[in-house]
């Protein structure tokens, strides 16, 4: 007489025998995840005051655009009850920084008081602020485009290439070819051989270089 199999968890959930298929493993169903607590009231409106921030610090300050944030948060001046002014001070900022470019500090700042003080007196502390984290995001990153060719030249000169001469020499590796020699190539053909990879790297009609095992060997040109 074959014997039908006994399934337990269904056995005590129809009995409702709630706390006894409990204590038998894989009989509980998976609890859904607690639900995440409502934000408070503080923590809305820090939230609505950075979301305006970064709406004003939406400009051409790479590097800077946190440092942005930051300052227009330090000075209390963001306008999160009104998304329009926030855009206004933005308009306001990038039209300073955009007319008065390349000017020494003194006619600088001649000619941005003379754009701000022709803007709503209620616009004018929120785009000063805009203004000088613009200011600061070009120095800092002239700063660090400064800092990356530094780092680049003592990188081209270690492996003994003139960074910007575009030449290529014998036993480069391929991340010195791709910085400091003819840059990345048109295509890449690989080969496995007994004693690796050789690589084909093509840079034009008559333009190739050789590589085994990452090192530079051949050079035709």
């Amino acid at each position: 007489m074959r014997r039908l199999a006994v399934q337990p968890c269904k056995v005590l959930r129809r009995l409702s025998l709630v706390p006894l298929w409990l204590l038998f493993g894989g009989c509980a169903a998976p609890l859904p995840a607690p639900p995440s607590p409502p934000p408070t009231v503080l923590e809305k409106q820090q939230q609505d005051k950075r979301n305006a921030a970064e709406l004003m610090c939406l400009s051409d300050v790479g590097e800077g655009f946190e440092y942005c944030v930051d300052q227009v948060l330090a000075t209390g001046v963001v306008p999160n009850d009104n998304p329009g002014r926030a855009l206004a001070a933005k308009r306001g900022a990038d039209e300073v920084l955009t007319k008065c470019p390349n000017l020494d500090s003194t006619r600088f700042v001649t000619c941005a008081a003379k754009l701000i003080s022709s803007m709503p007196s209620i616009l004018q502390d929120a785009t000063i602020s805009l203004v000088k984290a613009g200011l600061y995001a070009r120095v800092e990153m002239q700063r660090v485009k400064a800092a990356a060719a530094r780092a680049e030249d003592e990188f081209c000169r270690k492996a003994g290439v003139q960074l910007g001469e575009k030449r290529v020499r014998i036993g480069l590796s391929a991340d010195e070819i791709l910085r400091c020699g003819w840059g990345k190539p048109i295509e890449v053909q690989r080969t496995t051989i007994g004693s690796g990879t050789r690589e084909l790297w093509i840079y034009g009609p008559k333009s190739y270089l050789y590589l085994d095992n990452d090192r530079l060997t051949i050079i035709q040109n």
